[in-house]
């Protein structure tokens, strides 16, 4: 009879119409299991625990067995159940292309030298839990295709104490490596988890490579330690992705990575530095994480992303980041009672291509050391809010600020925006506070609550008006000094245009707060309206041309007559002692704006109260347009 066709691991001959192997090797379903069973021990006596390519059709039960020489199970099929549980392998076991059709347990063994799981395939459950690996591991290319979804493969627990390899394996079902410690070198590299990967507080000692791995559900890494480089470059997270509480004790890399949805880095600590340089977030949150190095964030994308009470004890470099990119369009950033103790870099391509276009930023309370730099260079700031963040240190360049404010009050043709009298500049945070105003809807909601309260409804709107006064002084103060260290700061570059817009709005907003008195109200009023609290010419002038012109009319239409003691300098009136014409009126007026040091006298109450009151009104204006052609010529 002819050989089988593995007679050099088994030494027996082919069974007929087994495809040319023996009783240990044949793949027939149908095979006799008892005379399996013989043949199997009888070959355990001969050749050890040489089981390559044998095909067990029966339950494998190896549980709490010591094995105390090499075993090799390369190639073999386990069409049933195959129990290694609390087994200890004392030398190099190797499962390289494997087949486990069902469950394949391993719970509690120990491996103490290299174990080889190199393509293998687990069809069934893979329980690998609390599993002691002493020496290398090699789960490279390995298939964990489970058929049930309530089965996984479940390393939780688990203790590698040598290098770990999972490159190119794949995961069918959830993979769970919970509270799982890796010693050494740990590699995932190019890994599909098909579902759920769990690394919820493992331990990984040394370099963990995550590099163009793919997680199509969620990837939970929350609490795990980092304790060496761990490098997602390239990496994929189709769902979310949870790391907080992480800890990162060396180099963190993310260069590339995609996060396809919600990312966590919540109470996540970056010792080492953290690159994310070119990275995609559709939504990532890094609410009160602390990175103790250098942060790099050059090139990255953001959908929406909070950096909310994050600390930055070095510099941090958002170059070329907040844009707009392939399927992610930038909506919001929250750097809310962040801390830049390393100073920050904002920078965008240009003023076509600006950081932050489009979308809503907050830097409110952002605390920044006196002595480091925060710098924003073509960055969009139109959107963005600075209320109680200190601006007097920091560098603007190329900067776009908040252009809605350019027409006030009912004007809002586009024409306008373009003419000095209506253009300025400003601060987000004016429009945003412009429109904090309690609702009928709260006050009346809160009365009804208060309905057979001892504090009783009556009281709700007198509370009202007090917080509300109270909150505004607050909010139009912290507006006022944002603008008078924005006008500080540009002055001080040169920058005179920027400088006299947020001198406006240092004016505006002590207008609009309620704790200012109505005196100085009515004076900041009329500042604004006749030169834009001196920085525009236009309205001055205008208001003074105005002015002329009305008290010529006036003169004309209450039919003025100069006294007889003013016809000796009458600007060649023809009829000294008769009604004056528009044209007479006319230089009248004139020499009442412009010399009013001259004695004009006019027969009749009337006239003379309105000669009066543009003798009083006309150097106010003239010193007004004085100073606003003083801004222009400094600028």
């Amino acid at each position: 009879m002819p050989s089988c066709k593995h007679w050099k691991v088994c030494g027996r001959e082919a069974l007929d119409e087994h495809g040319g192997k023996c009783i240990l090797h044949s793949e027939k379903p149908e095979k006799d299991e008892e005379a399996f069973e013989v043949a199997l021990e009888k070959h355990r006596e001969e050749h050890g625990p040489d089981f390559r390519w044998v095909v067990f059709p029966v339950e494998v039960d190896y549980w709490g067995r010591t094995v105390e020489t090499e075993v090799s199970f390369r190639g073999s099929v386990f069409r049933e159940r195959a129990f290694f549980n609390e087994c200890v392998f004392e030398e190099e076991v190797a499962f390289t292309g494997a087949t486990f059709e069902a469950v394949a347990s391993f719970i509690g063994a120990t491996f103490d030298k290299k174990a080889k799981f190199l393509g293998a395939t687990v069809e069934g459950e893979a329980l690998v839990r609390d599993v002691t690996f002493k020496g290398k591991t090699d789960f490279r290319c390995v298939s964990f295709d489970c058929k049930s979804t309530l089965e996984k493969a479940d390393f939780r627990g688990s203790t590698f104490e040598k290098e770990a390899h999972f490159s190119r394996s794949s995961f069918e079902d959830k993979a769970d490596f919970k509270d799982a410690t890796f010693s050494r070198e740990t590699a995932f590299n190019l890994c599909d988890f098909k579902e759920i990967a769990d690394f919820e507080d493992a331990f990984f000692g040394n370099v963990a490579y995550f590099k163009n791995a793919t997680f199509e559900e969620e990837a939970i890494l929350k609490g795990a330690t980092f304790k060496n480089k761990a490098g997602f470059t390239n990496t994929t997270f189709k769902d979310k992705a949870d790391f907080a509480e992480a800890s990162f004790k060396v180099k963190t890399d993310f260069e590339e990575a995609i996060f396809k949805d919600k990312s966590i880095f919540k109470n996540a600590t970056f010792w080492g530095g953290a690159d994310f340089d070119d990275t995609c977030f559709v939504d990532a949150n890094f609410c009160r994480s602390t990175f103790e190095a250098a942060a790099y964030y050059t090139g990255t994308t953001f959908g929406e992303v909070s950096f909310t009470d994050t600390v930055f004890k070095e510099k941090v470099f958002f170059s070329l980041a907040f844009q707009n990119s392939d399927g992610v369009e930038f909506t919001k950033a929250e750097f809310y009672n962040c801390k830049l103790k390393g100073g920050a870099k904002f920078t965008g391509k240009g003023k076509r291509n600006r950081a932050f276009a489009g979308g809503k930023v907050s830097f409110r309370d952002v605390k920044v050391p006196p002595d480091v730099d925060l710098h924003f260079r073509y960055a969009d700031l139109s959107q963005c809010r600075f209320l109680r963040t200190d601006l007097r240190d920091v560098e603007f360049t190329g900067a776009k600020w908040c252009e809605d404010l350019s027409i006030e009050g009912w004007f809002s043709l586009d024409w306008f925006r373009g003419k000095e009298w209506f253009r300025r500049v400003g601060l987000y945070d004016e429009i945003i506070e412009d429109r904090k105003r309690r609702s009928l809807f709260n006050v009346l909601q809160t009365t009804l609550v208060r309905i057979g309260t001892s504090e009783g409804p009556h009281w709700t709107l007198f509370e009202v008006r007090g917080n509300l006064e109270e909150e505004d002084e607050e909010r139009w103060r912290e507006v006022e000094r944002l603008y008078r260290q924005l006008k500080r700061n540009y002055e001080e570059r040169g920058d005179f245009p920027r400088g006299g817009d947020f001198h406006i709005g240092e004016k505006e907003a002590r207008r609009k707060s309620s704790r200012t008195s109505r005196p100085l109200k009515f004076l900041l009023y009329a500042y604004r309206t006749f030169s834009k609290y001196g920085e525009r010419a236009i309205p001055a002038a205008t208001s003074l041309l105005m002015v002329v012109l009305g008290c010529a009319m006036l003169y004309s239409l209450l039919d003025a007559t100069l006294v007889e003691e003013a016809t000796g300098h009458t600007f060649g009136i023809a009829d000294p002692g008769g009604p004056l014409t528009f044209s007479e009126s006319l230089r009248v007026s004139l020499e009442a704006s412009f010399y009013p040091v001259r004695p004009i006298g006019f027969e009749g109450l009337g006239t003379y109260i309105v000669s009066v009151v543009q003798r009083l009104l006309s150097p106010v204006l003239i010193a007004l347009l004085a100073l606003a052609l003083r801004q222009r010529v400094k600028r």
